[in-house]
């Protein structure tokens, strides 16, 4: 096999593996699974979380942990993940979700993105930072009113708060001549 095309082949097999690496985040999210969540993170990564960063593996791990403890039966669904090459090493990625879980007794749906960076580490790769902005998060019953004003983040015992996005991003604001 040519360098060209065995180089072409890592490069599809990486990418495989890293839609694999989205899909069984949110499967060990669902399952509340922190041994398998423990894998998917690298040693000195960062979560940029709803309230908090947290840096290192175990902190990520014990975040997280705490932060599904609450919740009951929870889908989170990988929808689409494009992906930045850096080297053959790193790459960034935009993985776009949704979920439906139940927080305090409240059915939830929730539209999110990450942006993710991964690296390769110990010969797998793994998330090295990720950071989610929510497009809405909402109680089933309200979902159809969100989408009239900007507080579509309503988690239940919480003000209503603007969304993180589209209204941040430039390409939106640019849309809508602001």
């Amino acid at each position: 096999m040519s360098a060209g095309l065995e180089q072409r082949l890592r490069r599809v097999e990486d990418e495989l593996e890293l839609h694999r690496l989205v899909a069984r985040y949110a499967v060990a999210v669902d399952d509340r699974d922190a041994a398998t969540l423990s894998e998917l993170y690298a040693s000195d990564a960062e979560f940029d979380g709803r309230d908090r960063v947290v840096r290192g593996r175990n902190a990520v791990v014990n975040y997280l942990c705490e932060q599904t403890a609450s919740y009951g039966p929870s889908i989170h669904v990988p929808q689409s993940l494009l992906i930045t090459w850096v080297d053959d090493d790193h790459a960034s990625g935009l993985a776009t979700g949704a979920a439906e879980l139940s927080l305090r007794g409240t059915r939830l749906l929730c539209a999110f993105r990450y942006y993710d960076d991964y690296v390769r580490e110990d010969a797998r790769w793994r998330f090295h930072r990720r950071d989610i902005q929510f497009i809405y998060a909402a109680p089933t019953e309200e979902l159809a009113e969100i989408y009239a004003g900007e507080l579509r983040k309503r988690w239940p015992g919480a003000d209503p708060a603007p969304a993180d996005i589209p209204e941040t991003l430039s390409t939106w604001r640019d849309s809508q001549g602001l």
